[in-house]
């Protein structure tokens, strides 16, 4: 699934903004499917450490999330609100982020 938004998102400027959207979305619900699955543990910090079971997982999550901060600024820019909207339940997560 990671590699199919990567790919996406690495060649952003070829698709629709809405699929690049679409794709963004998807990539959060991930995101938070994984935080959730993974967040009765005490011990992790996605950004920083991210305990998933698979290691694959996690790298292939910080190379989409890379990507993510690397779109072309007119995609970026379009893309915003899903943007903001994916990375604000990261940030408020207690214990995610430090």
């Amino acid at each position: 699934m990671f590699e199919h938004i990567s790919a996406l998102l690495e060649t952003a400027i070829q698709y629709s903004v809405l699929l690049i959207e679409r794709a963004i979305v998807g990539l959060f619900r991930l995101t938070s499917l994984i935080i959730n699955k993974v967040g009765t543990e005490r011990d992790f910090v996605v950004v920083i450490n991210l305990n998933v079971p698979q290691p694959s997982m996690r790298d292939q999550l910080y190379i989409a999330l890379d990507l993510i901060g690397r779109l072309p600024p007119p995609i970026a820019f379009s893309a915003a609100e899903q943007i903001v909207s994916g990375v604000v339940p990261l940030i408020q997560t207690p214990d995610i982020v430090r």
